[in-house]
């Protein structure tokens, strides 16, 4: 006699008009979500990349750093117009010496050349490009305390000009940040 034992087989089957209806629904949604995963996977690798990016970026400053034993750090500078170079140098305000230069615009060049300023009657001051701008004399005292104190100047708004940096009193040689006597490490060409 056979001996008979029952098992489960994967076999062919017809699906009914339901089943088949379902099967469609279920490969959409399946359908749907691959593109979706897929799309975070993209964005989730470009997030890390740009992470990865970053970290290079850090990587080779701290590198050179460590190479040259320097940074860069932001240092409180003041301007100072070489018209005979026609330059402008920067001026370390910690130690008067000379952070970098550069290039004076046209505009520096035209408006900055010494003798040529002519300072309205009354209190005036110079702006960052030069003009000359009438104020009152309390405005000129905040800018004489603000030079005598260090600071490059102060920031003001001009009726019709609207905001300027004031650097310099109108008629005066210099401001009192730039008679200090100065250290230069290097020669600027």
């Amino acid at each position: 006699m056979a001996r008979l034992k029952f098992v489960t087989k994967d076999v062919q089957v017809e699906l009914s008009a339901d089943e088949l209806k379902a099967r469609s629904q279920r490969m959409a949604t399946v359908s749907r979500l691959i593109r979706e995963k897929k799309l975070a996977a993209k964005n989730a690798a470009a997030a890390i990349m740009a992470e990865v990016k970053e970290l290079v970026a850090e990587h080779e400053k701290l590198e050179h750093v460590v190479e040259t034993g320097k940074e860069d750090r932001p240092v409180k500078c003041r301007e100072e117009f070489n018209y005979e170079r026609s330059i402008v140098e920067y001026i370390r305000c910690d130690n008067d010496e000379i952070a970098g230069h550069r290039a004076m615009t046209n505009h520096e060049k035209q408006t900055n050349i010494p003798g040529t300023d002519k300072a309205p009657d009354g209190p005036a001051i110079v702006d960052e490009h030069g003009e000359i701008h009438k104020v009152t004399e309390d405005v000129v005292n905040v800018l004489r305390m603000a030079l005598a104190n260090g600071e490059q100047g102060v920031k003001l708004t001009i009726e019709g000009k609207g905001e300027v940096f004031a650097r310099a009193i109108a008629g005066e040689d210099e401001p009192a940040a730039g008679k200090v006597k100065r250290r230069r490490k290097e020669a600027v060409n």
